[in-house]
């Protein structure tokens, strides 16, 4: 192993790519080139990259925009050496993080490709792939566990360059998950290595290939109708999150041909589905509050594990469709001395709403059923109780 082709797919990077580079050039293995290959950026991204002294860097920048997976095939190409690694534009490599796989392939001859662990930094930072996986579940074959989840990163890929180009090399019809399609690819012909060490932080940016919806989802549907339907409701539901914000009909009623009855059973199915999720935050939770509170047996083991007895006096703060609800399953199942309470006097089922100044003195359960967003405190002041809980604490 003579040396590795380090490849950076760049477009419109100049604010930030140095940190990048830099991270590859400071690398405790220094037999490296760098090739960077600028996929048209129209900001000033070639300037930058030239003022840097390095005679390691080859700088190549295409005269048309094709997207990353185009721009690391390119880079792979005009690699000289039989070890391809690849680094993002704004992602930071540790500095041994070549020399580490490097040593760990050296070691692991049948190994075709060592990626490691990155830490994800963002408004909550989160390791990939997850401390819930052992060793055995990330080396080796492991072609099944990628169908389920992405848990390679680009940029912590180290791989032989014959291998590469034996698989096709990245798919350039994908416009996201890209690296993860080429993985799982890798996957079904070679075995894979994995050091249990984070040698990469990875930045996401806002504009970034995988912040664009709809193409993540024509990219999971890709690898679902190619490698394994048995995956199938995984990706499934992030397929439907993804185009629900689609508002192009022509391009919906496609989605929903490619769907149903393949992977939805039905039109009516769909539709309902879509609904959910074109609800808001807090409408969606209390659509799903609504489906809980009719089950009597749900209802019943949460109010046991509260310790709620129905001998007690329990209050129902706050007339709404999801107090009605609530009232209605708790009458059902033996609560009898059951009351309900707001500012307006209203009937639900030929039971009068009690005043607040007709409550008992001694209430053992208030009981909200108001806006999660509303703060309960204010009921110390109406109401003779210290157990006050508000609905969505007890079934969300």
């Amino acid at each position: 192993m003579n040396g590795v082709s380090v490849i950076i797919p760049t477009y419109n990077r100049a604010n930030i790519i140095m940190r990048s580079i830099e991270s590859v050039i400071s690398q405790s293995y220094v037999y490296i080139e760098i090739i960077i290959v600028d996929d048209n950026s129209t900001d000033n991204t070639e300037e930058v990259i030239k003022n840097i002294e390095d005679e390691r860097i080859i700088y190549k920048k295409l005269n048309k925009r094709m997207g990353p997976a185009n721009a690391r095939n390119i880079g792979v190409k005009l690699a000289k050496y039989d070890l391809i690694a690849f680094q993002d534009s704004d992602d930071v490599w540790k500095r041994d993080k070549l020399k580490v796989q490097i040593a760990y392939m050296e070691k692991n001859k049948t190994f075709d490709m060592v990626y490691c662990p990155f830490m994800h930094k963002g408004i909550k930072s989160f390791k990939i792939p997850a401390d819930i996986y052992s060793k055995n579940d990330l080396e080796g074959e492991i072609y099944k566990g990628l169908l389920k989840e992405n848990k390679i990163g680009t940029p912590t890929m180290l791989i032989r360059k014959e291998k590469f180009e034996k698989v096709g090399g990245f798919n350039v019809d994908l416009k996201a998950y890209e690296d993860w399609e080429f993985a799982i690819r890798f996957a079904q012909k070679y075995q894979i290595g994995y050091v249990d060490k984070i040698l990469v932080e990875a930045y996401s940016s806002s504009d970034g290939v995988n912040s664009n919806e709809r193409n993540k989802a024509r990219a999971l549907f890709y690898i679902l109708e190619k490698y394994d339907e048995r995956e199938a409701p995984n990706y499934i539901k992030r397929i439907l999150i993804y185009i629900s914000s689609i508002k192009d009909t022509k391009e919906f009623l496609e989605w929903k041909r490619n769907l149903v009855p393949k992977y939805i059973s039905s039109d009516e199915d769909f539709d309902i589905i879509m609904s959910i999720l074109h609800m808001k935050t807090e409408e969606k939770e209390n659509f799903e509050l609504m489906l809980k509170l009719s089950d009597k047996s749900l209802i019943s083991n949460r109010s046991r594990n509260l310790n709620i007895k129905k001998n007690e006096t329990i209050v129902i703060y706050g007339v709404t469709e999801i107090g009605n609800e609530l009232y209605r399953t708790l009458k059902k199942i033996g609560y009898k001395n059951l009351l309900y309470t707001d500012s307006n006097l209203v009937t639900l089922q030929n039971h009068i709403i009690t005043p607040l100044t007709e409550l008992p003195q001694n209430i053992d359960w208030v009981i909200t059923s108001f806006s999660r967003s509303i703060d309960n405190s204010f009921i110390n002041e109406k109401l003779n109780t210290n157990r006050i809980i508000s609905v969505y604490s007890i079934f969300t």
